[in-house]
């Protein structure tokens, strides 16, 4: 069936120490949906109930790296939707 993969890597500083983070997803066809609804829709549907809560109240021109201090809510709300990153650190 249908399924969806994803790996990011972000390679920096941290705490004067370098650091790669590496996140990996892989979600299958399940309850009915498939994959990219799930991991594209779900997400969406994410930021759309932090603008709802009054947590997310940029204007003008947003893009993705805005929504990085809010990581954590989004990846909450994707993992209770059994949507789940798989985070390494080396």
């Amino acid at each position: 069936k249908d399924f969806t993969i994803m790996r990011i890597v972000i390679k920096g500083m941290e705490n004067g120490d370098k650091v790669i983070y590496q996140y990996n997803l892989l979600d299958r066809y399940q309850d009915e949906t498939i994959s990219m609804a799930r991991t594209t829709g779900f997400t969406c549907t994410a930021v759309a109930n932090l603008v709802l809560k009054g947590k997310y109240n940029q204007t003008g021109i947003s893009p993705p790296e805005y929504l990085g201090k809010h990581f954590n809510f989004v990846k909450r709300y994707l993992e209770d939707r059994g949507v789940n990153y798989k985070v390494k650190k080396n």
